[in-house]
């Protein structure tokens, strides 16, 4: 069984790997590079719960694509 701070530490982990990925594979405006990091971590919460709830790739794929068809509004 994790420890609180395992979880937490996890739960960190997981969530800087959204942060990367959305910033460095995602970036739909084009600013990897050139804007802070955090500058989509607007979506790591929502992505982070579809992974963890329905693990569907179908519903992640659809998420992304109509947040970058909104011209990434949170």
């Amino acid at each position: 069984m994790l420890m609180p701070d395992s979880k937490e530490k996890r739960a960190a982990e997981v969530q800087d790997s959204i942060r990367q990925i959305l910033y460095h594979d995602w970036d739909p405006i084009g600013v990897a590079g050139a804007a802070p990091e955090d500058e989509y971590d607007a979506y790591i919460a929502p992505v982070y719960r579809i992974l963890v709830g329905s693990r569907s790739e179908q519903e992640l794929c659809e998420f992304l694509f109509r947040t970058a068809r909104k011209g990434v509004k949170p």
